[in-house]
């Protein structure tokens, strides 16, 4: 499920290329390991930065107990690379949530 309010968003080809292959690795690590039902996107102006949230309904895991796999790793990178703050929170049970925070763009 996508929502979002925005009309239209300026973004470079790295900026939106680097979205969309975070979101897809998100999206991968739900399908394969989080037993999710359900993916919510939600896309949003916030304080003059774009904000996208990635959430699932999956069985979530321990952030702690955890160790960063390649996938998260990259995640990570991919948001540096585009001056985004990144927040993954997850809760056993309770699914997955990541934040993206952009600051720097034109909505």
């Amino acid at each position: 499920k996508l929502k979002t309010e925005l009309k239209t968003i300026n973004l470079d080809f790295e900026k939106k290329n680097s979205i969309f292959r975070l979101l897809q690795e998100f999206i991968q690590n739900s399908l394969k390991h989080s037993k999710c039902k359900n993916i919510y996107i939600e896309i949003n102006e916030i304080e003059e930065k774009l904000s996208i949230s990635i959430e699932d309904d999956g069985i979530g895991f321990d952030l702690e107990k955890q160790s960063e796999g390649i996938g998260l790793s990259n995640m990570k990178r991919r948001a540096n690379e585009i001056g985004a703050d990144f927040e993954l929170n997850s809760e056993l049970g309770k699914g997955t949530r990541l934040v993206l925070r952009l600051r720097s763009v034109t909505i």
